[in-house]
């Protein structure tokens, strides 16, 4: 019997609809760091999206156009716009630019390594609770770096820290 529950989404994302989950699946403890992305990038001569559209004039075949005419090129994994740390959790990427980790780290670690599915991530990210988050029906900040001026759930505004954190 696999995982059966509902996902919830903002009215931009419906139809809600029930997901059976079939098979086990693993996540990583924590995101993939800057350092973790650099030994990817140093091994593999790697080039994310953003570096090649800058490196091609701002433009890039595939690539979702909200991305590049959202996303300030200069500001890529390498340099955020506030400044980063190695422990920071890797930004500024596709997700192209995420499977080819995958696939590089599969190969590293002769495992399998893939990104969730959007079923997977859901279920993961409520950690088997019927709510929005798994820790409750409300966000604004306090409970998660997110931009707390522009709450969920609540009128309540919390804080924004508008950058990564360890």
């Amino acid at each position: 019997p696999g995982l059966g529950f509902f996902l919830r989404y903002s009215d931009s994302e419906r139809p809600k609809h029930r997901v059976r989950i079939t098979k086990p699946f693993y996540f990583m403890l924590h995101e993939v760091t800057v350092a973790h992305y650099e030994d990817f990038v140093t091994a593999t001569g790697y080039k994310t999206a953003p570096e090649r559209a800058l490196a091609n004039g701002g433009t890039l075949e595939g690539i979702d156009v909200w991305f590049l005419e959202n996303t300030n090129l200069e500001h890529n994994w390498r340099n955020w716009r506030l400044g980063q740390l190695d422990q920071h959790p890797v930004g500024n990427i596709v997700c192209d630019d995420a499977e080819a980790f995958c696939r590089w780290l599969s190969e590293t670690e002769n495992l399998t390594y893939r990104l969730p599915t959007e079923a997977e991530w859901e279920y993961a990210c409520r950690a088997g609770t019927m709510t929005p988050f798994h820790f409750g029906s409300q966000l604004n900040g306090g409970e998660a770096n997110c931009d707390g001026n522009s709450p969920y759930g609540t009128g309540e505004k919390g804080p924004s820290l508008q950058h990564p954190t360890p």
